[in-house]
Formats: structure tokens, sequence, C-alpha cells
């Protein structure tokens, strides 16, 4: 039988860190909460504990700050699969809601660059976003620009149409 393990001076650290983590967050209105996630989702020093807290609290949450997000879904980082991991979270009614929106906005840009459309044609893929990656991939096949086109041939097979 193994012996019981005492908690090291470090871990009594973590401890008391995830106390006063716990009550640094609760001391914050809601209002006050939503404000400051949406600016900590554009602050690469705070980006990490801002989808650290989405990603432990009710999905209603998340929903209050998917402007903020949006960004963070259609460019390569660190961060990508957690941004990714929040949206698939939702109620599917409000996920899908939502990636239809994006990819309008993404088609409706002019500026939406082969990263968008590749990034977001993934996002679409993993959350069975069928219809969106439809009309995602129907724009890029005929975008002036040669790599949103490959965006498109790469992911032909990801729809049913």
């Amino acid at each position: 039988m193994a012996e019981p393990c005492t908690p090291s001076t470090a871990w009594e650290a973590v401890v008391e860190a995830d106390t006063r983590f716990v009550e640094a967050l609760t001391s914050l209105s809601n209002r006050d909460l939503e404000a400051t996630l949406r600016w900590a989702l554009t602050d690469l020093s705070s980006r990490p504990v801002a989808l650290r807290i989405l990603s432990i609290a009710d999905s209603s949450l998340t929903l209050s700050v998917l402007p903020a997000l949006e960004p963070l879904l259609v460019v390569s980082h660190s961060l990508l699969t957690q941004c990714r991991g929040l949206v698939l979270r939702l109620a599917r009614q409000e996920r899908l809601d939502f990636l239809a929106r994006l990819t309008e906005r993404v088609v409706g840009d002019p500026g939406s660059d082969d990263e968008a459309y590749r990034r977001l044609a993934e996002l679409l893929r993993e959350a069975g976003a069928e219809s969106s990656l439809a009309v995602l991939l129907a724009s890029a096949a005929v975008s002036d620009d040669a790599e949103v086109r490959e965006v498109a041939d790469d992911f032909s097979g990801s729809t049913s149409g």
C-alpha cells in the first residue's frame, strides 16, 4: 500500500493561488467580467487567462464575448485550439448560428485571405456546420486569389453540398 503523500510547499502555493484566483474572479460583477474578458481576448498576455475562465464558465459567458473571439478563430496562433473549443461547447443551434454569421463576415470581407478561409473551414468541418462550409467553399472556389481557391480544393470532399 502506498504511503500517503504530503503536499509540497509548491503544491500548497498552487492551492493558495487558486483560492486567490477564485476570490478575485468572484469579486467581479457579471458586467465587469464580460467587459474585462472582451478586452483580455485582445491582449496577448491576458488572453490565456481569459480563455481559461471561459472554458470553465457557463457557455452563456462565451456567447456574450463572441465578437471578441471572432478574430482569433480565423488566424493561426498557439491558443487556436482553445478558442475553437469554446465555440464547440456552445449549444448546437447557437454554434451553427454563430458560425453562419462568421462565415458571412469572412465571405463578405474582400480582405479575407487564404488563412482566414482555411482556419474557418477547419472549424466549420470540426463543428459539423456543413451548410456554412458549403457557403465558404463556394466563395473560395470563385476567388481571384489562387491560394483562397486552393482552400476550396482542399476541403471540397468535406461537404456533401
